[in-house]
């Protein structure tokens, strides 16, 4: 158990994950000082779902347009 079931060799690894504890947790990474924390939570977003887009949009929107502070 946990919040990745198994990492998948082909196809989506978010496939199977609970979106009610990922959505939240991949926010939180977003809203890091740290560029390289945020920048991890990008993997994510390469194998969402239009669904998932349209339940962190706004999150999505904050990371891009508010650089990291601690990215300069």
């Amino acid at each position: 158990d946990g919040l990745l079931p198994g990492l998948a060799e082909e196809g989506n690894p978010l496939e199977g994950v609970d979106r009610k504890l990922l959505h939240p947790a991949l926010a939180k990474l977003l809203k890091d000082p740290s560029g390289r924390t945020r920048g991890g939570a990008a993997y994510a977003f390469t194998h969402f779902t239009r669904e998932d887009l349209a339940a962190m949009a706004q999150e999505v929107y904050d990371a891009i347009t508010k650089p990291a502070p601690h990215y300069r």
